[in-house]
């Protein structure tokens, strides 16, 4: 009876979470965040920890309108790359199409810059979710520093997720960078059609730049 119960209990919260794309449990706890951000970083550092995602993306676009002063907030973004909740307008008065909220913090990432892009890098290299690594490649692929590219040319070779190693490819077609190319033409042999497709898109952007 108890574990019926428990299962009661739980099963709505289980639901919630899975319809808001919530990634709690890959960010610090938002306490210990909130008090190390500056007072006009605190609100937007809330909105991240939010079961709508429409208060999640906002906060992330928020987040990138700050710059390197919303560098603090760089944990809890990394920890929604894997976010796949969509959120639509949520007001006439909030100019917001609906996009994946990872797609968002990915964004506020690129838009933070520098302080985020060692965190990036290393979580492309090292986090143990698949969404977190590929939304982490996306984020990288809307910088402009060329020290990010090792860090994308591993990706997409030896990333254990065809997931990622498509996102990685995806980025690397944004970088008008000679080591770009041999990795891409390897990336079209991939057992995996997504990264295939991903790495062709690439390769024509690349011939379309020159």
């Amino acid at each position: 009876m108890a574990g019926q119960h428990r299962l009661r209990v739980l099963a709505p919260l289980a639901v919630l979470l899975g319809m808001g794309g919530c990634h709690w449990w890959q960010m610090p706890p938002m306490r210990r965040i909130s008090s190390d951000a500056p007072p006009e970083v605190r609100p937007q550092v809330r909105r991240l920890y939010s079961l709508d995602p429409q208060r999640r993306a906002q906060g992330c676009l928020d987040l990138a309108g700050m710059g390197e002063a919303a560098a603090p907030a760089v944990p809890c973004l990394i920890g929604l790359l894997g976010d796949r909740a969509w959120a639509w307008s949520p007001s006439r008065w909030i100019p917001y199409v609906g996009k994946q909220v990872g797609s968002e913090a990915a964004w506020a990432l690129s838009r933070i810059g520098a302080p985020a892009m060692g965190p990036v890098v290393e979580a492309l290299r090292s986090h143990g979710s698949a969404g977190v690594r590929a939304g982490a490649a996306g984020a990288l692929g809307h910088t402009a520093d060329p020290s990010v590219l090792p860090a994308l040319i591993e990706a997409v070779k030896n990333d254990s997720s065809s997931r990622v190693r498509a996102s990685a490819a995806a980025a690397l077609g944004r970088f008008d960078d000679p080591r770009t190319a041999p990795a891409l033409r390897e990336a079209k042999k991939d057992r995996q059609a997504r990264v295939r497709k991903s790495a062709t898109r690439s390769l024509v952007q690349l011939e379309r730049g020159r």
